[in-house]
């Protein structure tokens, strides 16, 4: 598998704190993360739920180059972020994972 593998960890954290977190997500835990050859790029969204609670949903993405590095370095690479998560908001987070392949990507404007 050669094409770029995005995995993504959709995280549900409850609301009073999706601000702070949302910071440190950007500044903080995703960075050290991006080495540029196993993870070439992130990716956070926020996701609209018809059901309204007190929690806000995000799916962080992550890419990693391919299909053998991200079978390699998936376990290390995310025990990574978690361990940054979990220093300030272990118990207030819940999350599962995805993985998909990318087969096609096109964008007039990359931000």
């Amino acid at each position: 598998m050669q094409n770029p593998i995005v995995f993504n960890i959709t995280i549900k954290i409850e609301k009073t704190l999706s601000k702070d977190w949302l910071t440190k997500m950007q500044n903080d835990y995703l960075p050290p993360c991006i080495d540029g050859q196993i993870i070439t790029g992130t990716q956070i969204n926020f996701i609209h739920l018809n059901e309204q609670d007190d929690d806000d949903t995000f799916a962080v993405q992550f890419t990693f180059a391919n299909g053998e590095k991200f079978e390699h370095y998936k376990l290390t690479s995310m025990q990574k972020f978690l361990n940054l998560l979990d220093q300030d908001y272990r118990g207030k987070y819940v999350y599962f994972t995805t993985k998909m392949e990318r087969v096609f990507s096109s964008s007039l404007i990359n931000k």
